[in-house]
């Protein structure tokens, strides 16, 4: 037997610490004599996973009579009681500890991790590390094989002083996810996560080359990637905050600001923000903290209809006072700006979907677009698309077409445009009568939606399709 995995499937109601026992009836005794037999040694056991078995039963430190030679794999989760000094949690390479209605002792955890050298893969998920009445063992937890971590957790004053004393490459994926109810240790708890993310040699902090953002009302999630430097692949980071109500808007700021300036976003060429509601205080302090500091960024896409207050980023000038290594950019990334350049000096590619595009949300695309090309450049190549399933006005579509190179990333020439128009059957309704890429674009929608897309391994290019007919 190489893996076991024993699970409740029952239908499952809340359970919380403080549940009468008793109130299992013979469930008590039945998951007794289920942890009672698993006493046989177990020489070919690989991985073990114990899935809401235990509850309130202790772990038994005797587990297959200590004899697990071959187990690498270990889960267990709603576990009350675990046996931290156990044999069985030794020597293994991925460890899940779901503890979620279980207050975590940090002592007797760093202990077991300061044993467990051989670990690749770390999962924790529990409420909260319970209030410290024990000495923390003397040293870090050095995992110098971790490949992948993941943390779920309360941020505060313990969860901190977890984060400082573990030891682990700093190439490992790792994945975050907090709940701020001490808002004095969120900033520090954020900070310290920040920090675990890759640092190329030379550096102080981690410094990503793609960022993704989203942003609601009462949590931000940040995911960061970072580009592969003297053959060193790294792992992504991934920061997830989530507040309470009760949180003021100052503490929130505050937060975020700690979160944002952890990072150096200078060699960022990637960016996604998403946001149903973002508000101005927060957006000043992106633009303080990364958008005056990304003069290296080509990709920006923005999901969401609160991203429509950043639109004007597009248009304006970056007076930030800049440092000397950001002043320093590539020099033809500058070139050809009419005085200061706005933000994103390199843009070539602009995202803009899952929003509605109403008269004020269009006239404020129109308007962005429009006036960063009278800075000294139009944007290269941008693609809308509407939420809901809608399509963005064909009227908006066409300014923007006379404004960018390319928009939707499609560019035809006349005779290819016809001859796809009249494959598909669509009747242009350019103004001029004269066919045009926003007609190719609507054109090539309604011919996609007809297919059956499940033969379909992807979806073609429709350039490539109008050149097929082109020479017809």
């Amino acid at each position: 037997m190489k893996g076991l995995h024993l699970a409740d499937e029952r239908i499952k109601r809340p359970c919380y610490v403080f549940d009468d026992i008793t109130e299992y009836g013979p469930l008590v005794e039945y998951r007794r004599e289920v942890l009672r037999s698993l006493k046989h040694p177990a020489p070919m056991l690989e991985s073990l996973t114990l899935d809401d078995v235990t509850k309130f039963e202790t772990m038994p430190s005797q587990f297959f009579a200590n004899e697990t030679p071959r187990l690498r794999h270990f889960a267990i989760r709603e576990c009350f009681k675990l046996q931290w000094d156990a044999p069985y949690l030794r020597s293994i390479t991925d460890l899940e500890l779901g503890l979620s209605h279980v207050y975590l002792s940090l002592a007797k955890l760093i202990a077991l991790l300061q044993e467990s050298p051989m670990l690749e893969n770390l999962k924790i998920v529990g409420t909260s590390f319970a209030t410290r009445t024990e000495d923390l063992p003397d040293g870090n937890a050095s995992l110098p094989s971790l490949k992948a971590f993941y943390l779920d957790t309360t941020a505060d004053a313990q969860c901190a002083e977890f984060l400082e004393r573990l030891d682990i490459p700093s190439a490992a994926q790792k994945e975050f996810v907090f709940r701020g109810r001490d808002a004095e240790q969120a900033p520090r708890v954020l900070r310290l996560a920040a920090g675990l993310g890759y640092i190329a040699e030379g550096s102080s902090r981690p410094s990503p080359s793609e960022m993704r953002l989203r942003c609601d009302h009462s949590m931000i999630s940040l995911r960061t990637q970072f580009k592969e430097e003297h053959g060193v692949e790294p792992g992504f980071l991934a920061i997830k905050w989530s507040r309470t109500a009760s949180d003021p808007a100052a503490h929130r700021i505050a937060v975020v600001g700690q979160l944002f300036g952890s990072f150096d976003v200078r060699k960022v060429t990637y960016l996604s923000v998403a946001s149903a509601k973002l508000d101005d205080a927060l957006d000043g302090v992106l633009e303080d903290f990364w958008f005056s500091r990304m003069s290296t960024l080509k990709n920006l896409t923005l999901r969401g209809q609160g991203t429509k207050i950043l639109f004007d980023l597009l248009e304006t000038r970056n007076v930030h006072a800049r440092d000397a290594d950001t002043a320093s950019v590539d020099a033809q990334v500058l070139e050809g700006w009419r005085g200061t350049p706005p933000f994103f000096p390199g843009l070539e590619y602009v995202f803009v979907g899952e929003l509605s595009f109403d008269e004020d949300t269009s006239r404020a695309l129109i308007h962005a677009v429009k006036h960063r090309a009278a800075l000294g450049k139009a944007l290269p190549t941008l693609r809308v698309n509407e939420g809901n399933g809608c399509r963005p006005p064909k009227t908006m579509l066409r300014k923007l077409s006379n404004m960018v190179r390319i928009i939707a990333a499609y560019v035809v020439n006349e005779k290819a445009l016809a001859a796809f128009l009249k494959f598909v059957d669509y009747e242009p309704d350019a103004p001029n009568g004269t066919p045009d890429i926003v007609d190719i674009l609507f054109a090539w929608s309604s011919w996609w939606s007809d297919q059956q897309i499940e033969a379909c391994l992807f979806r073609p290019n429709c350039l490539k399709a109008a050149r097929r007919f082109s020479h017809s």
